[in-house]
Protein backbone atom coordinates (compact mmCIF):
# COMPACT_ATOMS: atom_id res chain seq x y z
CA UNK A 1 0.00 0.00 0.00
CA UNK A 2 1.15 3.59 -0.76
CA UNK A 3 1.71 6.28 1.81
CA UNK A 4 -1.33 8.83 1.43
CA UNK A 5 -0.50 12.34 2.26
CA UNK A 6 -2.49 14.09 5.05
CA UNK A 7 -4.93 15.49 1.84
CA UNK A 8 -5.47 11.77 0.27
CA UNK A 9 -5.79 10.19 4.28
CA UNK A 10 -8.72 13.24 5.03
CA UNK A 11 -10.20 12.67 1.92
CA UNK A 12 -10.52 8.81 2.36
CA UNK A 13 -11.94 9.71 5.83
CA UNK A 14 -14.64 11.70 4.31
CA UNK A 15 -14.00 14.85 6.70
CA UNK A 16 -13.85 18.09 5.86
CA UNK A 17 -10.88 20.75 6.29
CA UNK A 18 -13.49 22.75 8.54
CA UNK A 19 -14.47 19.35 10.86
CA UNK A 20 -10.12 18.53 11.15
CA UNK A 21 -9.88 21.87 12.22
CA UNK A 22 -12.46 21.88 14.96
CA UNK A 23 -11.76 18.67 16.52
CA UNK A 24 -7.61 19.62 16.40
CA UNK A 25 -8.33 23.03 18.16
CA UNK A 26 -6.60 24.76 14.93
CA UNK A 27 -7.00 27.22 12.09
CA UNK A 28 -8.57 25.92 9.05
CA UNK A 29 -5.38 27.95 7.20
CA UNK A 30 -2.81 25.53 9.23
CA UNK A 31 -4.29 22.44 8.66
CA UNK A 32 -4.55 23.15 5.17
CA UNK A 33 -0.94 24.82 5.47
CA UNK A 34 0.13 20.93 6.95
CA UNK A 35 -1.65 19.47 3.63
CA UNK A 36 0.32 22.13 1.18
CA UNK A 37 3.60 21.57 2.47
CA UNK A 38 4.13 24.82 3.81
CA UNK A 39 3.62 24.08 7.86
CA UNK A 40 4.30 20.35 9.67
CA UNK A 41 1.72 19.00 12.73
CA UNK A 42 3.73 18.68 15.44
CA UNK A 43 4.10 14.93 16.66
CA UNK A 44 1.03 15.22 19.18
CA UNK A 45 -0.97 16.51 16.05
CA UNK A 46 0.34 14.11 13.43
CA UNK A 47 -1.10 11.25 16.24
CA UNK A 48 -4.14 13.24 16.47
CA UNK A 49 -4.39 13.53 13.01
CA UNK A 50 -4.02 9.95 12.06
CA UNK A 51 -6.40 9.02 14.92
CA UNK A 52 -8.97 10.96 12.66
CA UNK A 53 -8.58 9.54 9.71
CA UNK A 54 -8.64 6.16 11.11
CA UNK A 55 -5.01 5.06 9.87
CA UNK A 56 -1.90 5.04 11.57
CA UNK A 57 1.22 7.43 11.12
CA UNK A 58 3.06 4.89 9.54
CA UNK A 59 0.42 5.02 6.36
CA UNK A 60 0.85 8.76 6.11
CA UNK A 61 3.86 10.99 4.44
CA UNK A 62 4.49 14.09 6.23
CA UNK A 63 7.15 15.81 8.47
CA UNK A 64 6.84 16.06 12.21
CA UNK A 65 7.98 18.63 14.12
CA UNK A 66 9.18 18.23 17.57
CA UNK A 67 7.91 19.95 20.34
CA UNK A 68 10.51 22.58 21.87
CA UNK A 69 10.29 22.27 25.35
Amino acid sequence: MSKLNLRQAREKAGVSVEFVAEQMGVSVELVKSWEAGERSPEMAQGFSLSMLYGTSLNDMTFNLQAQEA
